[in-house]
Formats: C-alpha cells, structure tokens, sequence
C-alpha cells in the first residue's frame, strides 16, 4: 500500500498529520505550513487521521479577534487571502529567512542568522521585501512571522494604534485596519 505524499504548494515541504495539527484544525479550516508558515487548506479522512489533500488557501483567513485592553473591547481579526504570486513571495522570503537561521549556541531555543555578513544581507536587502506585504495583509503576515519566531523582524515597520493601542502597519497607523480610528494630523502652528 502506498501512502500519497502531500507537499506544501509555496514552498514543497512534506506535510505529515501532527496532535497539533489536528486540535488546531478542530477550530479552524487553514494551517500553517511549518516551514514558510503560509497559510493551507488541508482537508482529512473521516477519521480526521489521515490527509486527503493540501491546497491553498484561498477563503477570507479568519485569526479570531485581536482584544484591546484600551479599549476593553475585542475586533474581528479576518483578510482576504493573498493571491498565489504574493503567497509565492512570502514563501521565497520566509524559506529564505529561516534557511539562513541556525539556533544560538548561548540559549539553544531561539535562532540567531549564521553569520554577521548574512544578517547584514538580510536585514538589508530580504526583510524590506516583506514591508510591501505586511501593509497589504498585515493580520496574515503578523501571524506567519510570529507562527515562524521571526516577529523580531517585522517591529521597524509596527506602529502602535493611538486609539486601541493594538500594533499596525506604520502606514496605517492614522487609519487603524483594526478599530477603523482615523486621525488625521493637524499643520503645526507657525509663530505668529
């Protein structure tokens, strides 16, 4: 009996059934790929044990609702799916960001970059790719950065909502995607 494998459609990597998988699927209808953390539709057997198919993802992604303590009030945490060339990007950029990873030998649960000239490389030229996308799909690519522990590198491009005090794109930050709070910011005054 042979066993159909099932790959990611970004980035290849094998997709195997996991406990966390499952419980994560048992409230949601997406996962995220482990290695590019793009987000996938992955659909079971009727013992929920086995994977029948992976595919994209392509529905409206539904992350729950992001709680602003400043305002003491939760909001929808939903986006459109990002279309195939864009999902492809992001995958190039993760793949590309975490093969360039390795863990750090002074505290072995985080990840450091191989060497200063690739981190100089990368923080030049790879993670500006992401800003483009992040202010498009700021929800998905938050999520996919923190999924992968690379949220560290999306914080010169997060400005804080002054009105819920949730974090956002820098260039939304006068029209919250969140709470929908437009400020508008006002000439300053000139000496008289």
């Amino acid at each position: 009996m042979t066993t159909k494998i099932h790959n990611c459609p970004y980035c290849g990597r094998i997709l195997s059934v996991q406990p966390q998988n499952l419980e994560h699927l048992k409230n949601h209808d997406w996962l995220n790929c482990p290695k590019c953390g793009l987000f996938l539709k992955v659909t079971l057997d009727e013992k929920k044990s086995t994977i029948l198919s992976v595919e994209s993802y392509t529905d409206p992604i539904n992350l729950g609702t992001f709680h602003s303590a400043k305002l003491n009030k939760d909001f929808p945490a939903a986006e459109p799916s990002m279309p195939p060339n864009i999902c492809g990007n992001l995958a190039f950029i993760t793949g590309y960001l975490t093969h360039n990873l390795i863990a750090d030998p002074k505290n072995p649960a985080s990840r450091v970059f191989k060497d200063q000239t690739t981190q100089n490389w990368i923080l030049s030229y790879i993670v500006p790719k992401i800003q483009p996308i992040y202010n498009e799909y700021p929800k998905q690519v938050a999520y996919v950065m923190s999924f992968l522990g690379l949220e560290s590198l999306l914080v010169s491009y997060v400005a804080q909502c002054p009105a819920c005090g949730i974090c956002i794109p820098k260039l939304t930050q006068n029209n919250c995607p969140i709470c929908g709070n437009r400020t508008t910011q006002q000439p300053k005054e000139g000496k008289p």
